[in-house]
């Protein structure tokens, strides 16, 4: 794997890097990325991307400097559909393979990205911080243990705070 990053713009551990890239360069669709801070985590999805057609829609409420990007990681933008809005009520008008869940961690925000979302992913889940007792993510851990136990989602993965599953579309949750 070709990829630099900076524990400076990711909270992502050199385990969830590796594997959230290896994942997303194994999946063949379009990307959507619920949280975007400085874009450590956009920059690893994009170079799991490049020279691909695919696309990433990255949303986040606030629209912050790329700061995870270098000067030579230009051509990773080419894949790159920059949102700023409340992941909550916006979504594209398009199906998406993946979702990347790495916003606020309530329960409650959580449960209403997941209600906007749903329908509009047709395979897989990613969650940051699923175990992560230092960043208030419990409602990470117990949304996704909910999905789980109730067949919503199948675990693929787990490495470090990185939960990868797939969904169960026999199994509608909203």
């Amino acid at each position: 794997m070709d990829i630099t990053f900076s524990s400076k713009y990711t909270l992502l551990t050199t385990a969830e890097v590796h594997s959230l890239y290896n994942f997303i360069k194994s999946t063949k669709g379009s990307i959507i990325e619920l949280g975007r801070l400085h874009g450590g985590s956009t920059k690893i999805i994009l170079k799991a991307l490049e020279n691909t057609s695919r696309e990433l829609y990255s949303i986040d409420i606030t629209d912050r400097p790329l700061l995870a990007f270098y000067p030579e990681d230009k051509k990773l933008y080419n894949n790159l559909v920059k949102i700023t809005a409340n992941s909550t009520t916006y979504k594209p008008n398009k199906m998406c393979e993946t979702i990347f869940i790495d916003s606020n961690h309530s329960y409650q925000h959580i449960s209403k990205e997941l209600k906007n979302w749903w329908n509009s992913v047709y395979k897989y889940f990613i969650f940051h911080d699923y175990r992560n007792k230092t960043y208030r993510s419990e409602g990470v851990k117990i949304i996704v243990d909910y999905l789980i136990k109730e067949n919503y989602l199948k675990k693929i993965s787990l490495t470090d705070t990185l939960y990868i599953a797939e969904k169960n579309n026999e199994n509608n949750l909203f």
